[in-house]
């Protein structure tokens, strides 16, 4: 410590630093005899109970952070999309486009093992494996809503009814002229 007299300079390292003598009293942690008041209470004691309330607090709020992830964790509201239901994608990497919309689809879900997702794309065919915080339900009134009409449109596809005509050779542009059927 710094309190103690080196032999070899004859001081404290505390007094040739500060230019005078610290002394501790060696009875801080031993305890005062007589009447007991929380003054007197000694400083090992006293530490082993805050510790004690510490570790007591602690316990109470994991129970606490366990308890509220159970509920957040099998909200079916929030994370469950039962097999066959539509569900609006959001991939990984992000729009490429910051006019296109943030969530693609809808998508059709296949199956689903825990949190990972299989859902289809209904205009490619395409089965993709996503985390379900990737995804977000699609709702709709089936009634007035054909979900693949829907894809179609959001992928700027199109059912053409027949080709009216074609001209053109394969040097040159080719031009096309086709009957498009609307989307209702």
């Amino acid at each position: 410590m710094n309190t103690v007299e080196k032999t070899s300079t004859g001081v404290t390292p505390a007094e040739l630093i500060f230019s005078h003598s610290i002394r501790l009293s060696s009875y801080i942690l031993t305890p005062v005899h007589g009447g007991v008041s929380s003054s007197d209470i000694l400083l090992s004691d006293r530490l082993d109970e805050w510790i004690s309330r510490q570790h007591t607090l602690l316990i109470v709020a994991q129970e606490h952070q366990i308890d509220q992830h159970k509920i957040v964790e099998n909200d079916p509201d929030v994370t469950d999309y039962p097999v066959n239901s539509y569900v609006l994608y959001t991939p990984a990497m992000g729009r490429s486009n910051k006019l296109l919309p943030k969530h693609k689809g809808p998508y059709q879900v296949i199956g689903r093992k825990q949190s990972i997702y299989i859902i289809e794309d209904l205009v490619k065919g395409k089965q993709i494996k996503t985390h379900v915080h990737n995804l977000r339900p699609f709702i709709f009134n089936p009634t007035q809503v054909n979900p693949l009409d829907v894809a179609q449109q959001n992928e700027q596809e199109f059912i053409n009814d027949r080709i009216l005509a074609h001209r053109g050779n394969h040097h040159r542009r080719c031009t096309m002229g086709w009957l498009q059927r609307k989307l209702e």
